[in-house]
């Protein structure tokens, strides 16, 4: 039997882009007839990160291959299957390999095959697991972890693995129980902290969320996107300062970190201070360029600056990167709505509503059918947005319901409440 040769492979998901704290610029009631911001606070948490446990097991060849040469371990794993077609650890190495090479479909016939082989080895279920995890065939990453729990039930990993899927698939009571565990039988890994406090946060409970980023934090101090995360559930409970130094913490250890400098602009951005803001969007925007929601970001700061041309310049950009970004067909409806040009408004709050029929688009299409002279369409957006109003538990919204509600009577009366 060949060299047995263990080697732990590990990588982490890019971390999502988020909204953050985002407004947009609009008109408000009409009677006071000023320029005002509609502010949409969302809170965005990036993915679960995985740990990719790739394990070297038993292979031929190992012993004489030149380690950290690929082509050389690959060419040697080739010759031992061919030498030794049963040997399922030889797949599972070479599954790996193929892995490593970003040819994920390779990787799975090898892990398959080691099943085959072997269908009692944990490590090909595990590692076909996260391959499919890696292709997005989320159901079929499931059943591999199953298996692998199954067939090794203190496999600390694996449970990490299922309760990332349980993630993505919506099962957030799942996922906290495999996460749980998870930490149960590894409680020095950092990587279950951080995803638990993940699905903490995803599930509004950002107070859980953050004791489970500090404690990534402490076993594991150098992980950029453990302190993005904590400070966006910081800013989320209102606590900037603190949200600014989480920020500024993951820059330092990754300043290549686009998304970090994008919600410390928005964390600025909400405190008023737009320079900074703007400051780290470009930051953000030369790091990625092609993330619209950054572009979105800054054109909302610019427009809060009165820079309308600079943020309709953004917003455009915005819908040319994701043409099905409704928010942005939006807030340039809103835009030339607040330059009383609602000819030019009217196509952007269409299409907004298109692609998304929510209730604060209804709001700003039906100021732009007044100012057209179309009361009875205007009628209809506005009842609807107060429908919409009258749903929710919030001291502003019954303001805005008795405000449009009066609107609508003076609509029906012929009179536009919303002229300038």
């Amino acid at each position: 039997m060949s060299q047995k040769r263990t080697a732990v492979r590990t990588q982490r998901n890019e971390s999502l882009p988020l909204t953050g704290l985002v407004g947009v610029p609009g008109r408000t009631i009409v009677w006071i007839g000023v320029a005002a911001l509609i502010a949409i606070a969302t809170l965005s948490i990036s993915a679960c990160d995985g740990q990719i446990r790739l394990l070297m097991s038993e292979d031929a060849g190992a012993a004489d291959t030149p380690q950290g040469d690929p082509e050389a371990e690959m060419g040697a794993l080739d010759q031992a299957i061919e030498d030794n077609p049963e040997d399922s650890d030889a797949y599972i190495n070479r599954g790996i390999l193929h892995a490593d090479r970003g040819d994920l479909d390779a990787a799975l016939q090898d892990f398959s095959q080691a099943i085959r082989l072997n269908p009692k080895d944990a490590l090909a279920y595990y590692n076909r697991g996260l391959a499919y995890a890696t292709l997005g065939d989320v159901q079929a990453a499931l059943q591999d972890f199953d298996q692998a729990i199954q067939l090794n039930p203190k496999d600390a990993l694996a449970y990490n693995e299922r309760g990332n899927v349980h993630y993505s698939l919506g099962d957030l009571d799942a996922a906290i129980r495999d996460l749980g565990q998870s930490i149960r039988l590894a409680p020095d890994n950092a990587t279950g902290y951080y995803n638990r406090g993940n699905v903490y946060a995803a599930r509004g409970e950002l107070e859980r969320a953050i004791q489970d980023f500090d404690q990534a934090i402490h076993l594991d101090p150098g992980v950029a996107a453990a302190y993005r995360n904590r400070g966006l559930a910081r800013a989320a409970l209102g606590d900037p300062d603190a949200a600014i130094q989480d920020f500024d913490q993951a820059i330092r250890l990754d300043p290549n970190f686009a998304a970090a400098y994008n919600d410390r602009g928005l964390t600025y951005a909400d405190r008023s201070e737009l320079d900074a803001a703007i400051r780290d969007y470009d930051q953000a925007i030369r790091l990625d360029p092609e993330n619209p929601l950054i572009y979105y970001n800054r054109g909302f700061a610019r427009a809060k600056q009165g820079l309308t041309d600079a943020a309709m310049a953004d917003f455009q950009q915005a819908i040319q990167l994701d043409p099905g970004f409704a928010d942005a067909h939006y807030a340039l409806c809103l835009i030339y709505l607040n330059r009383e040009e609602a000819t030019e408004a009217l196509p952007f709050c269409d299409q907004a509503l298109s692609l998304d029929p929510r209730p604060r688009y209804y709001e700003g299409r039906g100021v732009v059918l007044a100012d057209l002279g179309d009361y009875d369409a205007a009628i209809a957006d506005l009842e609807t947005y107060v429908d919409w109003l009258k749903t929710q538990d919030d001291p502003e919204a019954a303001i805005q319901t008795a405000r449009y509600t009066a609107a609508v009577e003076r609509l029906k009366a012929g009179e536009n409440p919303f002229a300038p």
